[in-house]
Formats: C-alpha cells, structure tokens, sequence
C-alpha cells in the first residue's frame, strides 16, 4: 500500500473516531435541568479534552505531506 493511501486511511479513522467519539459525549450531557447524567461533568470535559487531542493530531498528520 502506497504511502499517501495508508495516511488517508489514517486520516478517514481517525476523523471518524473523532466525530463519533465529540457525538457520545454530547448525547451523555443531560438535555434538561433534571435528566441524569449519564457521563458526568468532569469525564465529560476529559473526554472533550482528548477530542481536542485527536483533532490536534489529525491535524499534524494533514500538515505533513
């Protein structure tokens, strides 16, 4: 498999993981004030943290050609 052709796989992995992983955290947050949390707050911004991580990552993997 050619370079190119394996970094857009890559790329396509991880830019699914990334979305699917930003949706579950979204659907965890509670939609009124009174819904349980499913995720609670604190794991809710660790796991944006590590969304923002990935996008940072796929990033630096677009930026290298």
């Amino acid at each position: 498999m050619l370079h190119d052709e394996r970094r857009q796989r890559v790329l396509g992995k991880l830019t699914t993981a990334c979305r699917e992983f930003e949706a579950a955290v979204t659907l965890s947050a509670p939609g009124a004030r009174y819904d349980p949390e499913i995720i609670p707050q604190g794991r809710r911004n660790e796991h944006r943290a590590m969304v923002d991580d990935l996008k940072r990552i796929i990033f630096q993997i677009e930026g290298t050609q």
